[in-house]
């Protein structure tokens, strides 16, 4: 899972260029619109697990003892019961339908808040739309689409459209330090100069979704916390730096998929991660 950053910063500049421009000639027209909803195959939550473990071989053997600790939260009027197990900043969710596993996957406590304007839903057919990505703008502006961990539960909220106040977190598959102006010299192709203060990210090249994100961003804070025998960092990355569109999102990632071990908060890193968001609860 090399990171091509000379590729992240040309592709990163013009994908913000357009979707600013772009969602602001779109909006009007966007809101008038029903929610457009789409289905896909050939989704999981393996890498998921990967960035929560490391990137081995028994990822199955160091999840399923985790099923254990789950408890009973609650159960939908599809007869789907949810399931949780708290680890502090990590829970685990689970779906369940006639004793039979459907999903799941790893939430991050520590979130950060935003106005998301919904635009699609794009729903995951191998769990009978039980999960699904969300995409939008985020303060009606920029792009973006994450997956919704409360789907199931709140399906027809998330189906009515228009603005909710969503709740961000992500998960890093690969963090390292970054040097923009070192990387983007070295590349003859790269014929674009970006101010030492840029941030941006953009859908991954790397990784088989579109629902994953290359990065570079500024730590703005840094603690490390320890889960199920793993040691994880846990960042506040700005991603976008304005005045107007300040975007910044909590990211923890196993130290075993940091490529430097020194990072510190004033660093600017690059990576990619698995954007999650939930409805903000009132």
């Amino acid at each position: 899972m090399k990171i091509l950053l000379a590729t992240l910063i040309t592709i990163v500049g013009i994908y913000f260029i357009y979707s600013k421009v772009n969602s602001t000639q779109k909006r009007d027209k966007k809101s008038k619109m029903s929610i457009e909803i789409e289905e896909i195959d050939g989704v999981s939550h393996g890498d998921h697990w990967g960035a929560m473990f490391g990137f081995v071989d028994n990822i199955e053997a160091k999840v399923e003892p985790t099923f254990e600790d789950l408890e009973k939260k609650m159960v939908l009027p599809s007869n789907v019961v949810v399931y949780q197990a708290d680890y502090g900043m990590v829970s685990h969710k689970a779906l369940v339908k006639e004793n039979k596993l459907i999903t799941a996957f790893p939430m991050l406590s520590r979130t950060k808040s935003i106005l998301f304007k919904i635009n699609k839903i794009v729903e995951w057919r191998v769990t009978d739309g039980l999960e699904a990505h969300i995409v939008g703008a985020g303060k009606d502006t920029f792009s973006l689409g994450f997956f919704a961990t409360d789907y199931a539960e709140h399906k027809k909220s998330y189906q009515k459209g228009d603005f909710s106040e969503v709740e961000l977190s992500a998960f890093a598959y690969v963090v390292e330090k970054s040097n923009l102006e070192n990387e983007s010299s070295s590349n003859s192709e790269v014929n674009v100069s970006f101010a030492p203060e840029f941030c941006g990210y953009f859908p991954s090249s790397q990784l088989d979704t579109e629902f994953d994100y290359d990065f570079i961003g500024d730590v703005l804070s840094l603690q490390y916390f320890e889960y199920q025998g793993e040691k994880f960092a846990l960042f506040d990355v700005q991603l976008i730096q304005d005045e107007d569109l300040n975007f910044l999102v909590p990211m923890a990632v196993n130290v075993k998929n940091m490529r430097d071990s020194d990072i510190k908060v004033g660093d600017k890193i690059a990576g990619a991660f698995w954007l999650q968001g939930k409805i903000k609860e009132k």
